[in-house]
């Protein structure tokens, strides 16, 4: 079978349709459809008035690709000054797989996770597209997270890119994982218990890619994840519709959206509202 071709380093980057599943709702399926190809169709046209290109549309997101990224800088804001519904928007750079006039690879995938940890509004690029980008442009950029790379020990600098003023905060970045090698956390899943350790970020999410997969529509690609932080279990929620966190001690389950929320004792995780498929037990031992 013939694997894709290899292709130099492009800027990946996906724009996606905050809540539409909220807007389908709202004003039902034929005027929800409308506005969501519209505001893809512009998103699409500011990507090659700025020499870049879609790749594909898959629902109610699509991907897009540039050639440098300067040229995704100003495509990107172009897309979220003038869009007509609210969008989030994440970028990676990196070498890609072409196969059949798609793209494929970490670079993708990353690019996709970033995507699904910006919010409204917002667009997150990797410190390989930051790295890259000409002076000016790096000045409105601000770091606010470090993310580890699934499967490795190697962690990334993101950034939001502050293309409005009520953007431009300085998050705060100093935290950084301690060793909890003294205490455990055990995910119990319908494939099996996953420990996680001092070293490793657990993803939980739709997408094939991540660590712990819920194949549910009320959940997102890449919906929260979990890690050490300050001897402690972080709950890290980046989706649309939300997450639980239920301690047995507890009556009410907590409820977190893109927030981080801590992780204590033994109890049940539950996400995008779902049912008993879209849970998993935990415990902190």
């Amino acid at each position: 079978m013939k694997l894709g071709l290899r292709s130099a380093h492009r800027v990946v980057a996906f724009v996606d349709v905050v809540d539409s599943v909220g807007l389908y709702d709202r004003i039902g399926d034929a005027a929800a459809q409308g506005r969501i190809d519209e505001a893809l169709s512009f998103a699409r046209a500011c990507a090659e008035e700025g020499g870049g290109r879609c790749v594909k549309r898959n629902g109610d997101d699509i991907l897009l690709l540039f050639p440098d990224a300067d040229a995704a800088f100003d495509a990107l804001v172009a897309i979220q000054t003038d869009a007509t519904l609210e969008l989030r928007v994440g970028a990676h750079s990196g070498a890609l797989l072409r196969r059949r006039g798609d793209v494929f690879g970490d670079t993708v995938n990353i690019a996709a996770r970033l995507t699904a940890i910006a919010r409204a509004r917002e667009i997150v690029i990797s410190e390989t597209v930051h790295s890259a980008l000409d002076a000016t442009h790096r000045t409105t950029c601000r770091r606010f997270e470090q993310i580890r790379l699934r499967g490795t020990t190697r962690s990334m600098a993101i950034y939001h890119l502050c293309w409005e003023p009520a953007t431009a905060t300085h998050f705060n970045s100093s935290l950084r994982l301690t060793d909890a090698t003294h205490r455990r956390f055990v995910l119990e899943t319908r494939s099996g218990a996953i420990e996680l350790d001092g070293e490793q970020e657990l993803t939980i999410g739709r997408d094939p890619q991540c660590d712990v997969v819920i194949d549910d529509p009320r959940v997102s690609r890449f919906h929260a994840t979990l890690e050490w932080r300050r001897g402690g279990v972080v709950l890290r929620d980046h989706s649309t519709n939300g997450s639980f966190v239920h301690p047995i001690d507890e009556t009410r389950p907590q409820f977190v959206r893109r927030d981080a929320l801590p992780v204590r004792g033994a109890g049940e995780l539950k996400f995008g509202a779902g049912g008993a498929d879209c849970s998993v037990q935990y415990r902190l031992e």
